[in-house]
């Protein structure tokens, strides 16, 4: 259940938007260890009650500049996330991204972005339910050049380092970049094609590196985008990804995608459907894994003052080699009431 308790949005000064907001947010979890049934709370050794209560107070701040072709914006929000029973998990969460969407006449156009965020780990991804806050920034760039008719070429990379602090132990980084081209035929009324290729590099420091201090990837894919109607949009790709380690554990590869698809089926109601299945690291245990996912929500704009959501996520991890497995599922609801 959610409720927004304040949300104000300045009028356009020239070409500034600011809009302000404040969060309040309860929940009950009936498992919050996400432990099997038998095993104590975490810390304990007579502590079978896994439920508690969760109470989340946020604000955040969004704003844009628009000046001719450019864009500059940002957004910043925090919120505090506080327990009945298990207050040891009492923590702040926040999230920074900004950047500027250049574009240059009207064969030229590209984005330089960065993005912070310090959240707590779920407890599906990490060993023995431990505490683990994570904290991340992202560099980000992006470009793209139309060239000939109908073709385009996009270039883009970032760099990412991810700090997970534990209570009690050692923390333990990851540092990773990559590198991605793509060609894209538009020459097709609502349809685009074209390939990708990327490569991925990383490194792991911390008390666990030392089995498995790094690792590169490549990745080839088919993209495409179509939009026919106007009202819905799919994008999706589907190729190959090669990971490559010393470590068997992150020496990994198979058949990767995702697959997006939007319909604004009435003037009120939309849908949004996603399903992928990609190689990423599970940095606790500087090991990869596959995570197949899907998830799918629909939204009901009944007036402008109330609108209605429901969604359902799926995910399964697979760590070949160390026979793991993990699936998760989660259903939310949410109504939002805007004065």
């Amino acid at each position: 259940m959610t409720a927004v308790l304040l949300l104000v949005a300045w009028p356009a000064l020239a070409e500034v938007d600011v809009t302000a907001s404040a969060v309040a947010r309860y929940e009950y979890n009936s498992n919050v260890f996400d432990l099997q049934n038998g095993f104590p709370v975490p810390g304990t050794t007579t502590d079978f009650e896994r439920s508690d209560n969760l109470y989340t107070y946020g604000a955040a701040l969004d704003s844009a500049y628009l000046w001719d072709q450019q864009k500059l914006f940002g957004t910043f929000s925090a919120n505090r996330f506080e327990y009945d029973r298990f207050t040891q998990l009492n923590h702040v969460e926040y999230s920074a991204d900004g950047g500027w969407n250049w574009k240059l006449g009207s064969i030229l156009d590209g984005t330089l972005e960065v993005l912070r965020d310090r959240t707590m780990v779920a407890f599906t991804n990490v060993n023995n339910a431990q505490f683990v806050i994570q904290t991340e920034q992202r560099e980000n760039a992006k470009f793209g050049v139309e060239f000939i008719p109908d073709w385009r070429f996009e270039g883009s990379g970032y760099y990412r380092t991810v700090d997970q602090d534990y209570v009690g132990a050692l923390g333990l980084d990851l540092t990773e970049s990559q590198g991605q081209a793509a060609l894209r035929y538009l020459g097709l009324a609502g349809l685009t094609g074209g390939l990708s290729f990327a490569y991925t590099e990383g490194r792991y420091s911390g008390p666990q590196a030392a089995f498995n201090p790094s690792y590169e990837q490549t990745s080839f894919s088919f993209i495409s985008t179509y939009a026919p109607t106007g009202r819905s949009t799919f994008q999706g790709q589907v190729g190959y990804s090669d990971r490559r380690s010393g470590a068997a554990n992150n020496s990994i590869s198979g058949v990767t995608g995702e697959f997006d698809y939007d319909n604004q089926i009435t003037g009120k109601t939309s849908a949004h459907l996603q399903v992928s299945r990609l190689i990423n690291s599970y940095i606790s245990n500087t090991s990869s894994e596959i995570d197949s996912a899907a998830n799918g929500a629909i939204r009901w704009q009944a007036t402008y003052r109330l609108g209605v959501a429901a969604g359902y996520t799926y995910t399964y991890r697979d760590l070949p080699g160390q026979e793991m497995r993990r699936s998760a599922a989660t259903v939310s609801t949410i109504c939002s009431t805007p004065p």
